[in-house]
């Protein structure tokens, strides 16, 4: 789709065909390609760039035709908000490339009915969905600290080698320096290549800050953000490789003076394609790793005897995380969830033990004071979470009489149903809470 969008801005095949590549391959927002869930966000994205791509042809029609195709683009638009905002602030400005492609008040028109139904659909989707929206002092609180953050990442997405994020945000901030200044100095030609790239360039800027823009109410992700939360970078992802190779266009303008243009793209290409696929490998084996030890811990629930309706299965000696942010069951939903599907059986609760948990042994039933997990380090209203629900915070519905409670240790294969308290002082010393790396949360 990004591809089909280039190329109807008239960007040439050889360049067009990289950035949609490369943007396959970006590390940094590889949970929407390992992770079932996150992956459904594309739809999202591709719903908004076909419209865009619509939207574009329809300006090359006038009276009802255009009208009509427009319409339809805006349909699409409305359509990738309500399956998912990602790409809300991008139609909101898609705009602004309208007046590059047509009269000003026909492209005026056009935008205002985009930015009616896009606005629309954006107050319905915050009514209907039960997601926190940080007050605005929060958000503007935030706005600094996340700006960094996708500086650095600027830095990492440049020279994509493992070097510092700071020398590669130097040599981005060197190169369009350069750039500038030569504009005022070179040749024609020169100034007219460095010119178009430069205009590229800015407009992946722009398209990176409206990607992230619908993202910043949520005060907690940055674009630094690891393992399952790197999934906010997947708008970003496409404005992000225009920028980044842009940059080394211009760069290679510089350098190879006279042309070849071909050279110079296979070159960037390569360089980042090479870069970028390194770290997306490492990525894959740890997301692999994943789900090899989730499918270790469901084969030796399999193996235990079936707990009775409305049990809680606390389970012991098992890995929380492989990598930064990537669980295998690091968290209370997850397991709960993993734990009634594989019995087939909504009544149970399953909740993962890991170091720092604290379970009480009161006279009738076993209260989970507290169980650490990968997301209990927020606050409540940011996830959305009542103290009552199957996140990571425990009140007294959550206290299991005995009789129903069922320990698992993964790493032996145990299992021991909780008959009584004297039951479970004792069990609560012999079953070992797994392992929670605290440089991967």
């Amino acid at each position: 789709m990004l591809l089909l969008v280039l190329r109807t801005l008239c960007l040439q095949r050889i360049h067009a065909g990289a950035i949609a590549a490369l943007t396959l391959l970006v590390p940094w927002s590889s949970s929407g390609r390992l992770w079932a869930t996150a992956s459904v966000n594309n739809v999202a994205i591709c719903f908004f760039l076909i419209g865009l791509v619509v939207a574009l042809r329809a300006l090359r029609r006038s009276g009802n035709g255009g009208r009509g195709l427009h319409a339809l683009a805006v349909l699409l638009y409305v359509i990738s908000v309500l399956t998912y905002e990602l790409a809300g602030t991008a139609a909101l400005l898609a705009g602004a490339l309208y007046l590059t492609r047509a009269p000003r008040r026909e492209a005026m028109t056009r935008w205002a009915s985009d930015v009616v139904a896009v606005s629309a659909a954006l107050v319905w989707s915050a009514a209907a969905t039960e997601k926190y929206i940080a007050p605005l002092w929060s958000q503007l609180s935030q706005a600094p600290g996340f700006a960094v953050d996708g500086l650095r990442l600027l830095g990492q997405a440049t020279l994509p080698f493992g070097v510092s994020r700071v020398a590669g945000l130097l040599a981005f901030v060197a190169v369009i320096v350069v750039a500038l200044l030569m504009r005022q100095r070179g040749n024609e030609e020169l100034r007219g290549q460095l010119a178009f790239w430069l205009r590229l360039t800015a407009y992946g800027i722009v398209g990176v800050a409206a990607s992230y823009a619908v993202l910043i109410p949520s005060v907690y992700w940055t674009p630094l953000s690891a393992g399952l939360e790197n999934r906010i970078n997947m708008m970003a992802a496409l404005p992000f490789m225009l920028l980044v190779y842009s940059t080394w266009m211009v760069a290679g303008t510089l350098l190879v003076r006279g042309g070849r243009p071909v050279l110079v793209a296979t070159t960037a290409f390569a360089v980042l394609a090479s870069g970028n696929a390194i770290q997306l490998l490492d990525q894959q084996r740890a997301w692999q790793r994943s789900a090899e030890l989730q499918s270790e811990v469901l084969a030796v629930l399999r193996e235990i005897d079936r707990p009775a309706a409305g049990s809680t299965v606390y389970v012991f000696g098992m890995t929380a995380t492989v990598a930064p942010r990537l669980p295998v069951f690091a968290d209370t939903w997850d397991l709960n969830s993993a734990v009634r599907l594989t019995f087939q059986d909504e009544s149970l609760r399953g909740y993962p033990v890991f170091d720092g948990a604290r379970l009480i042994c009161q006279a009738a039933s076993l209260e989970p004071a507290s169980l650490p997990g990968l997301h209990s380090d927020m606050a409540v209203p940011q996830v959305g979470l009542s103290p009552r629900s199957d996140g990571p915070y425990y009140g007294p519905d959550d206290e299991s009489p005995y009789g129903s409670i069922v320990f698992v240790d993964v790493a032996t294969g145990r299992a021991e149903v909780v008959q009584d308290r004297p039951g479970c002082v004792v069990a609560l010393r012999t079953f070992v809470p797994g392992q929670f790396d605290r440089a991967h949360s």
